[in-house]
Parts: structure tokens; sequence; C-alpha cells
């Protein structure tokens, strides 16, 4: 949390400084990420286990996501052979990977 606010304390002064727009825009990017993994923080908790808040995420993610594409992006193809496919399938690979680890963190008594 201090590293966050360190970068948008640098966003705000010095020589490199940022608009007042992209200071606003920062401050609420760190209010929303401070406020979901504090839900999920909760979440885990109420969950008593990090592996099944963590699976019902994805479970329901999972089902939404690809719901809410096709209803929006009618009409278009995925080829599983192109290289921005495979991109994305790496980056999703990696964000489940990372929101594992978040939850599993989050679950983890002092």
């Amino acid at each position: 949390m201090t590293l966050i606010c360190l970068g948008i304390i640098s966003l705000a002064s010095g020589a490199a400084r940022a608009g007042a727009k992209s200071v606003v825009l920062a401050l609420a990017t760190a209010l929303l990420v401070a406020s979901y993994v504090t839900a999920d923080g909760i979440g885990v908790r109420v969950a008593g286990s990090a592996q099944s808040y963590a699976a019902w995420i994805f479970l329901i993610y999972g089902a939404l996501m690809p719901l809410a594409f096709v209803l929006l992006r009618r009409g278009i193809t995925v080829d599983l052979r192109s290289p921005e496919t495979r991109k994305a399938l790496a980056g999703g690979m990696v964000s489940f990977l990372s929101y594992g680890a978040i939850t599993a963190a989050l679950a983890w008594e002092r």
C-alpha cells in the first residue's frame, strides 16, 4: 500500500508532474483496488477456505464473462491459432494463478 501511495504522490509532484485528471484517476483506481481486495478478504474469511472462495469466483466469472462477451460482441469469431488469442489465453492463465495466490494470502492468519 505504501508503494501505491508513493507512486501516486510521485505523479502529483516533481518535474514530470501529471495533470490533475491523471492524479484523480490514479486515486480512484487505488480506491477501487482497496475496495475489492477488502471484499475478497471478507469473502475468503466467510467462506473458510481460500480455494473454495476462488473456485466459486472462477465458476461464476467463467459463466458470466463468455456470456457478456457473446452478447456485446456479436459476430466476432475466435481463431485459436491466432497470436492474439494465444496472448489472451496466456494472460488469462496468469490472472488465474495470481488471483489464487491473492486469495491464499488473504486467508493467511497472522
